[in-house]
């Protein structure tokens, strides 16, 4: 439980530092992306010799589990995406308890299309707020396990947008995706 307590945090900070009187709630996203291209495929091997923009090569194994590999040619342009999120909602009191969620997706690329996919992870913890001090400008959580946590947000101001009681599902999420694309060639 103890490991949720920088998740907590960055979201509570990221929640107390919104302006608007919309509901108390958002989202961060980061997402990096990185690509090369396929300069030699061993099919016997399952094996493709990829080349990145600054001319470094490297040889990737190819897993029994990737489909369609001999869909791979030559040329293509092989690219990997990494995303995490933390995403945050306020809720009435009374909605739901705090608790915890986890869960994991997997998609592969269909039969006869360039091999790909996307493989995902995220986990929902729900908090609620049980203490607000405005005076020190403080809030204090308690996570699913009884565990608390007082924090200090980096706007107070917008402690008046919540009250004891709240509940706050904070979600994290990371995601992988692999995609092989075929470039046109210049003209």
């Amino acid at each position: 439980m103890k490991a949720i307590l920088p998740v907590l945090t960055f979201a509570l900070s990221l929640l107390a530092s919104c302006k608007s009187p919309e509901p108390v709630a958002g989202q961060v996203q980061d997402q990096i992306e990185v690509t090369a291209l396929v300069s030699a495929v061993d099919l016997a091997k399952r094996e493709l010799t990829l080349e990145g923009k600054d001319g470094v090569q490297a040889v990737v194994e190819v897993s029994e589990s990737v489909r369609n590999l001999g869909a791979v040619k030559v040329g293509d342009e092989v690219a990997v995406s990494y995303t995490e999120q933390v995403s945050w909602k306020v809720r009435p009191a009374g909605e739901a308890s705090p608790g915890m969620a986890s869960g994991a997706e997997m998609n592969r690329a269909a039969p006869g299309a360039k091999p790909g996919g996307k493989v995902g992870r995220f986990v929902t913890v729900t908090a609620s707020i049980t203490g607000i001090d405005k005076v020190a400008k403080t809030v204090t959580l308690t996570g699913p396990g009884g565990d608390k946590f007082t924090l200090t947000p980096r706007d107070p101001k917008n402690l008046e947008r919540v009250k004891v009681g709240d509940l706050l599902d904070i979600t994290y999420s990371r995601d992988v995706a692999i995609a092989v694309r075929a470039v046109e060639p210049a003209k």
